[in-house]
């Protein structure tokens, strides 16, 4: 009885094994890319031939570093310079906030002094981050997502004080209109994204094998992507730099890679028409986050906190040298790529546009 459980265990597995080889081989003849990866969602004029890509590239315009405004200190409804949470702390009254200092309206919160600028003392967007955050979300949440996009589409914005209808004075700093800024990008805003890739549900790395959302964005989109974005129209874009289940959103800053081997004809698994492969290392530099405690530098204007990240893939080229796809050799790997417009700003946020205007003017 027992030789037969085995046997029949043996089987399964076995079916399975040729099952997922035979999917994952069928998948890569039949299409060097799958739809999500086509790098036609980002431009369908991309430059796809190899030898026509530049090996480095920086972008025009820098993305600005930030805190990713972690879920679990209450998102931009955490002071900072004091180290509290909306989760404990209460907002002050109107006759509370006229007797404070300058120096002591500018250790409030992000969110109450924008709704204090806009004199709601009932706190709507202290309030709002109350129901979106609590202090168990995981420590990697927050709000990368609107961060990175704003510190590609928007300048770097500068401490100001301004003048509330009500007549206080209200100091911003720098970091205050970031969170805005992120805020409204991430939450708020409602400009479509583009994507290349999918994210990965899975809950390791060592499951990327098998899993088809975990085996990061085609290599050879990833490149496409990076070459002409960076490389030829010197403009940033997002990715996803961890290859996991959590979601680290970075802005891309600039590469280089080098050739590391040429192979001439197809292998098991190429690209159908694959004439040549191309093995490439590249490093990618991105902007990378400080942690909220870093409040202070991040109202010096010109911060700049980057990181390197390194990449090993093959391309596969056609007899002309057209990317028709390739494979990742390292377990290093973006699952997406994305990118988003900067939105227009409107209703109870339309003065976010007000108040990062008037700094880029100090």
């Amino acid at each position: 009885m027992m030789m037969k459980i085995k046997a029949r265990n043996f089987l399964f597995y076995l079916t399975a094994f040729v099952s997922i080889t035979q999917s994952l081989f069928a998948e890569d003849f039949r299409r060097a890319w799958k739809e999500d990866s086509d790098p036609s969602n980002f431009d369908a004029s991309y430059v796809k031939n190899f030898y026509s890509l530049p090996r480095e590239g920086t972008v025009k315009h820098f993305p600005w570093t930030s805190t990713f405004f972690p879920s679990s200190l209450g998102g931009i409804a955490y002071r900072p310079q004091t180290e509290e949470t909306p989760f404990r702390y209460r907002s002050p009254s109107r006759e509370e906030v006229m007797k404070m200092s300058l120096a002591e309206r500018e250790r409030l919160s992000p969110a109450e002094k924008y709704d204090i600028w806009l004199g709601r003392f009932d706190y709507p967007t202290v309030y709002y981050e109350l129901g979106r955050t609590t202090p168990k979300d995981p420590d990697w949440a927050g709000l990368c997502h609107g961060w990175a996009p704003s510190a590609i589409n928007f300048h770097e914005p500068r401490d100001v004080t301004l003048v509330s209808k009500d007549g206080i004075e209200v100091p911003f700093t720098s970091y205050d209109i970031k969170a805005y800024l992120s805020y409204y990008q991430g939450e708020h805003g409602e400009n479509e994204a583009k994507f290349l890739g999918i994210r990965c549900n899975g809950s390791g790395r060592g499951i990327s094998k098998f899993r088809p959302s975990c085996r990061g964005v085609n290599a050879g989109a990833f490149h496409v992507a990076v070459t002409n974005e960076i490389g030829i129209r010197k403009k940033s874009f997002v990715f996803d730099r961890d290859p996991s289940y959590q979601v680290w959103n970075q802005p891309a800053v600039s590469y280089t890679y080098k050739i590391v081997k040429e192979k001439k004809g197809r292998f098991i698994g190429s690209a159908k028409g694959t004439k040549k492969r191309v093995f490439i290392k590249m490093s990618l530099i991105y902007t990378d986050e400080v942690g909220d405690s870093d409040w202070a530098a991040l109202s010096s204007r010109g911060l700049k906190n980057v990181d390197t990240i390194s990449y090993y893939y093959r391309l596969e080229l056609d007899k002309h040298g057209q990317i028709l796809g390739g494979k990742w050799k390292s377990s290093m790997r973006p699952d997406f790529l994305w990118q988003q417009d900067r939105p227009t700003f409107s209703g109870y946020y339309g003065d976010i546009e007000t108040i990062y205007r008037a700094s880029l003017k100090q």
